[in-house]
């Protein structure tokens, strides 16, 4: 199974072993950890580009309604990894690129057909706004601080 996607998708064995219930032995898509896609891509920071990259972070991931058994599914996850995820980007951008040029991307805002949302859902309520908000808050409070020092 093909486990890259932009250099930072990795997949355990737990998570290769598991199987969507309703494709069974038929799923031929690429099934990662979400926790190992945050993980890799913290610990890659720059991925190797030079000059100016834009980071993107991703709530969520699963194209099942449009591939079917081929879909590619982000498994695990959760609010907080995504806050998690983007607090790291967004502290990495302080430290190593702090220009007015600094972009980072919320990939599939509102995604629905992908699972990828930002906006309030039934499953996580305002899960992913609330840790976009406060990893925004934690970095800009610890720089703030750091300016008055």
């Amino acid at each position: 199974m093909a486990c890259l996607v932009a250099g930072i998708i990795a997949c355990s064995e737990e998570v290769r072993s598991w199987q969507p219930a309703e494709f069974s032995e038929n799923y031929e898509g690429i099934l990662y950890d979400y926790r190992e896609v945050v993980r890799n891509n913290l610990e890659s920071g720059d991925l190797g580009h030079e000059g100016l990259t834009h980071r993107t972070v991703m709530t969520a991931w699963d194209n099942t309604a449009r591939r079917g058994p081929k879909a590619d599914i982000a498994h695990g996850t959760t609010p907080e990894l995504c806050g998690e995820w983007l607090e790291g980007i967004l502290e990495q951008e302080m430290e190593d690129s702090p220009s007015s040029e600094s972009l980072i991307f919320i990939n599939a805002w509102n995604e629905g057909a992908e699972g990828a949302v930002l906006e309030p859902d039934q499953h996580f309520g305002r899960g992913f706004l609330k840790a976009t908000r406060d990893a925004i808050a934690k970095t800009q409070h610890r720089y703030d601080s750091e300016d008055e020092e």
